[in-house]
């Protein structure tokens, strides 16, 4: 089927335009609604170029194209997303060079670049691309060992790891997490699973040691050690720590409500926070005062915004959406023997509501910062375009799941009927 008969069936309503799962669509969608209204009110106090409307004008043309490529990738067949595997991987390679060549500066590390005016941070697109690679790799055992496909991925992880380590230590674990949770799901051997699990334990307990014990002046050459030496250790107040020590008591008391300097954002989130346990509804969408002090209230606090603007019911219903999300593609993963379908799901499903923990953990100052978006909610570039992109591949993937399971119901209808037929024929 060509391209355009295949348009002409969707416009006669022969195939649906809405394909894939319809819990997971009314999913796509609240989160979408509460980016809209949030990132509004977030953004509404910020003016780029002197013009008000140019933050929520931006963030509603990125959605409306993320919507426009959810829409078609779901429509892609299962045949071509099962040959896009290692182009995935591909594309995360190159945004990454082209990072290290063009990147834009942002708090001492060059994270991302600049394209048709969208920020594209390769991170972004490695995070799908793993859970890609995974799928592709552990998926075709058939055409080799085992234990040959567990190093083949890791060694493909390790590659562009390393490079995005030098610049966001934080954005490396959360690769090599997503790495693990996907061989975690793919039934590896036991053995290599565990083994390169304490490989990167050891590792990563080293360079935690390190970083701790360190002082200052030993990890400023190596690029941003200080600033994780500074996350990690940072005391209550966030100033150097033979200053806080020489504080009294309550010296120390008394300067933990002033609001400065490195825990400014963190204080603010809690206010915001606080703000919104007054009502079960907090004080509505519009009425947010931590919007005006929090640099990144539209990205990584966004989640403090939604507290305190809806509330109890904003608090729990966030999560709440990504963890009905998981659970609808641990359904339809349950009911394909496609191990790479099995893989997709539960990968990209993993991957970000583990990325939706993270952020919320930062906002409700669980974890020290690590510039993570809340999925489909945070104001984004390439974070917002990629995963909508993954959902319009699961949403593609679950309309074949369907697809083929009617198929086989069909079929052992008719097995049965020809069976019952044969029966009554041989009687007379």
């Amino acid at each position: 089927m060509n391209v355009w008969s295949y348009i002409s069936k969707v416009w006669k309503g022969e195939i649906p335009f809405w394909r894939g799962s319809k819990v997971l669509w009314v999913i796509y969608f609240a989160l979408i609604t509460i980016s809209l209204i949030e990132v509004y009110s977030a953004s509404s106090m910020r003016a780029y170029g002197g013009y008000l409307w140019a933050p929520i004008i931006k963030h509603a043309g990125i959605i409306f194209i993320s919507t426009l490529g959810v829409i078609i990738i779901s429509h892609l067949s299962w045949e071509f997303i099962s040959k896009i595997h290692l182009a995935f991987y591909g594309l995360a390679l190159l945004a990454l060079l082209m990072a290290m060549l063009f990147g834009v500066e942002a708090n001492d590390a060059q994270r991302s670049f600049n394209l048709l005016g969208i920020s594209v941070q390769p991170s972004e697109i490695l995070k799908p691309a793993i859970v890609f690679l995974g799928a592709y790799i552990f998926g075709h055992e058939h055409k080799g060992t085992p234990r040959r496909s567990f190093y083949w991925f890791w060694g493909m992880v390790l590659v562009p790891t390393v490079f995005i380590f030098f610049e966001s230590g934080s954005t490396a674990i959360i690769l090599l997490c997503i790495a693990w949770m996907v061989c975690f799901v793919s039934n590896p051997i036991k053995k290599e699973f565990w083994r390169i699990t304490g490989v990167v334990a050891i590792g990563g307990i080293s360079l935690l040691l390190f970083v701790v014990f360190m002082p200052p002046s030993v990890l400023k050459p190596f690029g941003r050690a200080t600033t994780w030496h500074s996350r990690i250790m940072g005391n209550s107040l966030g100033v150097p720590d033979s200053v806080y020590n020489a504080l009294t008591e309550a010296e120390k008391d008394s300067a933990y409500y002033v609001i400065d300097g490195p825990n400014y954002q963190r204080k603010h989130a809690q206010i915001a926070i606080s703000r919104g346990a007054i009502s079960p509804l907090g004080v509505l969408p519009g009425n947010s005062t931590a919007r005006d002090y929090l640099p990144e209230a539209h990205n990584d606090f966004i989640y403090a915004i939604i507290i305190e603007e809806l509330g109890y019911l904003g608090a729990i219903a966030v999560p709440l959406l990504y963890l009905f999300f998981f659970f609808q593609l641990g359904v339809y993963a349950r009911n394909t023997r496609n191990k790479q379908q099995q893989l997709l799901l539960y990968g990209i499903g993993l991957l970000y509501v583990f990325q939706a923990m993270l952020n919320m953990g930062v906002a409700s100052d669980l974890f020290p910062l690590m510039g993570q978006t809340l999925p489909l909610i945070s104001a984004g570039g390439s974070s917002f375009l990629f995963t909508a992109f993954s959902f319009g591949f699961v949403q593609a993937i679950t309309a074949r799941i369907r697809e083929d399971r009617i198929q086989q119901k069909a079929l052992q209808e008719e097995l049965q009927s020809n069976s019952q037929d044969y029966s009554e024929s041989s009687h007379e």
